[in-house]
């Protein structure tokens, strides 16, 4: 649940993002933007920026940011949120500029970690296809050629059946741990 909630969360930066910036655009300050956030922004983040929006009438702007990036605390958010806090102390103008750039490299890291999942996907159905397969193949020599029937229905055919299972069984448990380490790398790089 909680990495779903993440998900969508690092998901809907640049669209939060490109809210702000149609906020700025149209004279607004930053601070009204991110409050206006809570209202127009997108759903996932919405709570945080209401609450944003309530910290900041009694905080100053820099301390409701730091809440949000206390709540929020994963590493994309905290790349945001920091542009948010430089953006607030050098202006408006400068503000699109950063902001603007940051639109573009979340969505282009968003992209990097789709396509580490996409790769991960097509890794894993090939995992799948070479476990099958041997077994598949087995079974097509078993009926469709005596020899092979007469020795995997022995003995010694159903030792070898049994060490085979174990094989696929052991190299299926080291393709999903490669997997799961190589899906820690491919999302650390992206965040």
């Amino acid at each position: 649940r909680r990495d779903k909630l993440l998900a969508s969360r690092v998901g809907a930066w640049p669209e939060a993002i490109r809210d702000v910036l149609s906020h700025l655009e149209v004279d607004s300050t930053l601070h009204r933007a991110l409050c206006q956030l809570a209202e127009s922004g997108p759903v996932p983040l919405r709570p945080v920026w209401a609450t944003y929006a309530r910290n900041a009438h009694v905080l100053d702007v820099p301390a409701a940011l730091a809440q949000v990036r206390a709540e929020l605390a994963d590493p994309a958010s905290d790349h945001v949120i920091e542009a948010f806090e430089a953006a607030h102390d050098r202006g408006t103008r400068v503000a699109v500029e950063v902001l603007e750039s940051l639109a573009e490299q979340v969505t282009r890291d968003l992209a990097l970690v789709e396509e580490v999942i996409t790769g991960q996907a097509e890794i894993r159905a090939e995992a799948v296809f070479a476990v099958i397969l041997p077994f598949a193949m087995l079974a097509f020599l078993v009926a469709s050629n005596d020899a092979f029937a007469r020795f995997y229905s022995r003995p010694i055919g159903f030792i070898v059946i049994a060490v085979g299972v174990a094989m696929a069984a052991g190299g299926w448990k080291a393709i999903n741990a490669l997997g799961r380490a190589q899906a820690a790398l491919g999302q650390d790089r992206a965040v």
